[in-house]
C-alpha cells in the first residue's frame, strides 16, 4: 500500500510558532526577574530589621547605639563592604564575602569622638555581631548613630549629635526625634539587578519599619516600584 503524503508545516506557521514562543519566553523571563528582585528585597528588609534588634541589644549592654559609619550616604563612604568591592573587571560582582578581619568590619582603630563614643571596639559590625546569612551580600550596609543631646567630654559643654552627611542626612537633620535622645539610622545600598543603580533601604530608632521610598537627587539611585 502506498503511504499517504504527510503534510509539513508551512514557513508562515513556523514563523508564527517561533513568535509565540518568543513572547512566552519574554514574559517568563520578566516575571522571573521580578520574583528574584522581590526575594532579594525580602532578604535585605530582614537584614536591616535585624540590625535594629541588634542595636537595641547593644544599647542595653553598652549604654549607646553602635556606629559603623560617620555619615548617612554621601557616595556611601563607611558602608561595608565598600562600593568599590562590588566592581569587577568590567562587570559588577554578584556578591561580596564579609571578612571579620577587615578594618572596615571591626573598626578597632577608630578614635573616640562624635558618633563613635568609646572609639574602636565599641563600634563596627562586630560590636553589633551582624553578618548577613551565608556571610556574603549583594548590598553595602551601614549604621549611623548618635547620642542626641550629650556632654562633650573635652569641653564639658552640651552638644547635639545629629545625623551627618548628604542625601539621607537631609531627611533627618531637623527632626526633633534626633535632638534629645540616642538614635540610629540603619541603611543598605543594593544593586539588585546589576545595572549600576542602587536601591536604598533604611529604618531608624524611632521607626523600625524598613523603607525604600527615597525621593532624593542622584544619578545612581533607583526610584519607584520594582
Amino acid at each position: 500500500m502506498r503511504r499517504a503524503n504527510a503534510r509539513g508545516f508551512t514557513l508562515i506557521e513556523l514563523m508564527i510558532t517561533v513568535a509565540i514562543l518568543g513572547v512566552i519566553a519574554a514574559v517568563a523571563i520578566t516575571a522571573y526577574s521580578k520574583n528574584i528582585k522581590r526575594a532579594r528585597r525580602t532578604e535585605i528588609v530582614g537584614d536591616v530589621a535585624k540590625i535594629s534588634i541588634l542595636q537595641e541589644t547593644a544599647f542595653r549592654v553598652r549604654g549607646h547605639y553602635v556606629s559603623t559609619t560617620a555619615t548617612t550616604y554621601n557616595g556611601f563612604p563607611g558602608f561595608y563592604p565598600s562600593a568599590a568591592a562590588f566592581a569587577g573587571a568590567g562587570q559588577r560582582k554578584a556578591s561580596v564575602f564579609w571578612d571579620i578581619q577587615d578594618p572596615g568590619y571591626h573598626l578597632d582603630g577608630t578614635a573616640d569622638g562624635p558618633h563613635f563614643r568609646g572609639g574602636g571596639g565599641e563600634h563596627g559590625f562586630d560590636a553589633l555581631d551582624f553578618m548577613p546569612d551565608g556571610g556574603d551580600s549583594r548590598c553595602s550596609y551601614a549604621s549611623h548613630s548618635g547620642m542626641g543631646l550629650v556632654t562633650d567630654p573635652v569641653t564639658n559643654s552640651l552638644v547635639q549629635e545629629m545625623p551627618n552627611g548628604a542625601y539621607l542626612g537631609v531627611m533627618f537633620v531637623d527632626d526633633d526625634r534626633f535632638k534629645l535622645r540616642p538614635w540610629f539610622i540603619n541603611m543598605a545600598a543594593c544593586d539588585l539587578d546589576d545595572d549600576g543603580k542602587y536601591w536604598f533601604f533604611f529604618n531608624t530608632s524611632y521607626n523600625s519599619r524598613v523603607s525604600d521610598e527615597l525621593h532624593l537627587p542622584g544619578a545612581n539611585i533607583h526610584r519607584g516600584a520594582y
